[in-house]
């Protein structure tokens, strides 16, 4: 009988000891985990970040495209139609040239101030193949040949969907070649956090 009084004291602290286990465990188990639908959450809320620009470009005139005629008509001023930009760049790294191309969207002359306003869109591609699209303006002062304007950058692939941007440039045009050269600087605001 004693054996018996012993056999069942054991079963029934046994019996308790599981029971306030699994207890604990439920008790606590909400509070170190996430459900399905807040892990998603976390992933789905991307989030924004603004960071330095810097680049050094230059670009290539491309002869198939007609040239542009600039404001006013009687003046019978002239420039490219676009071209394709090569350099590197902050968070794009070397510009892929072959996919990297711009056009002329129109331009201004002012003979008493001997300048020309052009505005300018187009899209730069990285070597990874992420892009982004740009559009902005220039004012170019003559004869010299050098300018300086503004660009903003606005969505892309890759690390640039989404982006928003600014850039300062400041470069020279060589009338004779068409090539251009020029530095800018900015900031980007990056979407991070993607799906």
């Amino acid at each position: 009988m004693k054996t018996l009084i012993k056999l069942s004291g054991l079963l029934l602290f046994l019996l308790v000891g599981c029971t306030l286990d699994q207890g604990m465990d439920e008790l606590n188990a909400p509070a170190l985990t996430k459900s399905k639908d807040q892990v998603e959450l976390q992933v789905q809320e991307p989030k924004t970040v603004t960071v330095p620009w810097k680049c050094e470009f230059a670009s290539d005139p491309d002869r198939s495209l007609s040239p542009l005629q600039c404001n006013p008509l009687p003046a019978n001023m002239f420039i490219g139609g676009g071209g394709w930009v090569r350099g590197n760049a902050t968070h794009l790294g070397k510009v892929n040239q072959a996919e990297s191309h711009y056009i002329n969207t129109g331009c201004d002359l002012n003979p008493v101030l001997m300048q020309l306003t052009g505005w300018v869109e187009g899209k730069i591609t990285g070597a990874n193949g992420d892009y982004f699209y740009y559009s902005g303006f220039a004012v170019t002062q003559l004869p010299e040949g050098t300018f300086e304007g503004d660009i903003v950058m606005d969505d892309g692939t890759g690390k640039f969907e989404g982006c928003k941007g600014a850039v300062h440039m400041i470069g020279s045009v060589d009338f004779t070649t068409g090539i251009m050269t020029w530095k800018g600087e900015g900031t980007v605001t990056l979407v991070v956090g993607k799906r």
